[in-house]
């Protein structure tokens, strides 16, 4: 990158991603980087810690690519989780999907939960288990995928699709990570109608959630 560039990017960055031309001071131009640098030096190094963290995003779309499930291509999943921005990966998703993966490693039964991209406007939902039946797993990762829909499609009226993503290890140790890897979709065009039964069943998996706006900065 050209220093040039590097400097405008520098004061796109200082002025919280807004070019404010009145602020724009041409003795200074070409020493914006280094301003940037200094005063946003924490920051920087936290985003960038932050930033190699959300790798293990990559290294499930690795795990996919790789991976032949019963339900044929993992296409459009892999497309979904490379959808999101470096920074949509960072900081919440990473970090839960780092901690469910160890945690689900260390013996952890179950866990699960749902991740918003604000690129497609689906959710993702997530399921972690240790042990229980290798047959009835995918059973549990439908019937998590559906609860999300539903909730979704009562709560805001969701018109598009939930991706479900499941990883299962099992209690004889193998060496892997993840023994067995479950993918299904959901799609709330399939669904026109939801009970009230099915909703409060629903909401019993996932009845509150906090919006995660991107951030450049962590913190």
């Amino acid at each position: 990158m050209g220093g040039s560039s590097r400097n405008l990017i520098a004061f796109y960055k200082l002025n919280n991603n807004s070019f404010p031309l009145q602020e724009w001071e041409p003795s200074k131009c070409c020493d914006y980087y280094r301003f940037y640098q200094l005063s946003l030096g924490r920051k920087i190094s936290a985003r960038n810690a932050e930033n190699a963290r959300s790798y293990v995003i990559d290294n499930i779309i690795d795990i996919l690519r790789d991976y032949k499930t019963s339900n044929g291509s993992t296409l459009l999943h892999r497309w979904e989780l490379a959808s999101l921005s470096r920074r949509q990966r960072a900081g919440w998703l990473a970090d839960r999907l780092d901690d469910a993966i160890k945690k689900m490693s260390a013996g952890k039964t179950r866990r699960h939960f749902a991740f918003f991209n604000q690129v497609t406007g689906c959710w993702l939902v997530f399921f972690f288990r240790y042990g229980g039946f290798r047959e009835s797993f995918p059973d549990e990762l439908i019937e998590l995928t559906k609860n999300k829909l539903f909730v979704e499609i009562k709560n805001e009226g969701f018109k598009y699709s939930v991706f479900g993503f499941g990883f299962r290890k099992s209690v004889v140790e193998t060496g892997n990570t993840v023994d067995d890897l479950v993918l299904c979709i959901e799609d709330a065009e399939d669904y026109p109608a939801v009970s009230d039964e099915q909703y409060q069943t629903a909401r019993k998996f996932f009845g509150k959630y906090t919006r995660q706006n991107i951030k450049e900065f962590p913190g």
